[in-house]
């Protein structure tokens, strides 16, 4: 028997940054996707988690569906929302179900599946889909319980292991690099597009760097304002954008939105104009703002979200030795996690051992009273005292012995026997019929 749950997607290290950024959701699209999930895929429960470096579907099966098909369907759907070939996504996604699923969901959410092991960004948009999820009435008692459990998981992770000490952001990832080209990047000329939650890290990493001359430009003059004067830095509409790209050195591009914010045409012109003195673009954003083609242009440098491993890879092996102990973590909150799934299972299977008792018990009652002649006399109540009785004594040893096995491996096995001794599984199927009025 086994937990209905399963974890269907594909992240940065099964897709290029140019399918990511194809197949990526903004928050005000994912409710309305979670209903055509569930409805695609025969899904009882669902959660959408979509980040710059990952699409992952987490969902619960409605017991009439199976795993591999309802995969598939999740996949086919998020394809034909964004315009994607379902067989294309199938060559990059991953599939995981049961137990490997909740450890997956435990590695996520603790930071350890991140392109940079132990960054805290993660944790946010996890609950973040979880808290979109829950609020159209997607997730449930699985999904809830599980989410729930990963929080506390990434929190023992955490507090007991250095995985997360000095944490960083693609945002670091991205000024370092800028390091790496120009050294000290007190005299550098850069330009910051986005003002959300990566481009202010990216600013405070800026500033940190010693870098002063900094033009921060978002869609939002307000917000650029709001994060320029933090650092005593100047701001503007992406109105300025050219203005800006005309004398800057460098620009890191962290923007919203799904259109290119900087294209080969436009950058032609402009280098002309620098007399083709050399400008570096790193875009951190997925989907990208910066057109891959700028790359084409005389003495333009441009470096993308994936062109960052070298950087990643660098810090990420700080954290190894911290890798295991986290591990050493999940795997106890997992068996954690294992317990409570065998306990879930535990009391329908009673309740249902119960209904199929007192079926028959009812049958055979309602034959007797007729012979007795129905009269609903003392002999008629004493017979249903007694089988009511019978069957409470009989179900007495088998019930505690289950609930002794609560924790047990064995129960699990325990639990399949009596469904398939009893045909415990067409008591509910016949009950859900009935509940249905068909």
């Amino acid at each position: 028997m086994e937990l209905r749950f399963f974890i269907t997607g594909l992240n940065h290290r099964t897709a290029p940054v140019e399918l990511r950024e194809k197949i990526a959701f903004s928050g005000d699209e994912i409710p309305e996707v979670l209903a055509g999930l569930r409805e695609a895929s025969g899904l009882s429960e669902c959660m959408l988690l979509s980040t710059c470096n990952r699409t992952e579907v987490y969902g619960v099966l409605d017991q009439s569906a199976g795993f591999e098909g309802s995969a598939d369907n999740a996949l086919k759907f998020i394809g034909s929302r964004k315009g994607f070939p379902a067989e294309e996504l199938k060559r990059h996604a991953y599939f995981f179900s049961g137990e490997e699923a909740i450890r997956h969901l435990f590695r996520v959410t603790a930071s350890l599946d991140s392109m940079i092991l132990g960054e805290p960004q993660i944790l946010g948009q996890v609950k973040e889909a979880f808290r979109i999820s829950a609020g159209c009435g997607d997730s449930g008692a699985i999904i809830n319980r599980l989410v729930m459990r990963a929080f506390k998981c990434a929190k023992d992770v955490r507090t007991n292991t250095g995985i997360g000490k000095g944490a960083v952001s693609v945002g670091y990832v991205a000024v370092e690099l800028a390091k790496k080209i120009f050294g000290k990047l007190e005299n550098v000329l850069v330009a910051l597009i986005g003002a959300g939650k990566m481009g202010e890290l990216a600013a405070r990493h800026f500033y940190g760097a010693g870098a002063s001359e900094v033009t921060v430009l978002n869609r939002s003059v307000e917000r650029a304002n709001s994060v320029a004067s933090k650092f005593g830095w100047s701001a503007a509409g992406l109105d300025g954008l050219p203005g800006v790209l005309r004398k800057c050195d460098i620009v890191i591009a962290s923007a919203g939105g799904g259109d290119y914010l900087i294209t080969e045409k436009t950058v032609k012109p402009l280098m002309a104009e620098r007399r083709y003195r050399q400008i570096f673009f790193i875009d951190i954003a997925v989907p990208r703002n910066i057109e891959p083609s700028v790359n084409n242009v005389e003495n333009c440098f441009l470096y993308d979200i994936d062109d960052l491993q070298g950087v990643i890879a660098a810090h990420s092996e700080e954290r190894r030795g911290e890798v295991v102990r986290a591990g050493e973590i999940i795997e106890k909150d997992i068996s954690s996690a294992r317990v409570w799934f065998r306990q879930m299972e535990l009391n329908p299977t009673i309740a249902l051992l119960r209904r199929k008792f007192m079926t028959v018990r009812d049958r055979e009652l309602e034959k007797a009273v007729k012979m007795l002649g129905g009269d609903g006399g003392d002999v008629n109540r004493v017979v249903d005292q007694l089988t009511s009785s019978i069957v409470n004594k009989l179900l007495h040893d088998p019930i505690v012995k289950l609930k002794m096995e609560g924790e047990s491996p064995e129960l699990i096995r325990l639990i399949e026997s009596l469904r398939v001794l009893f045909n415990l599984d067409e008591v509910g199927n016949a009950e859900e019929m009935k509940g249905n009025g068909k």
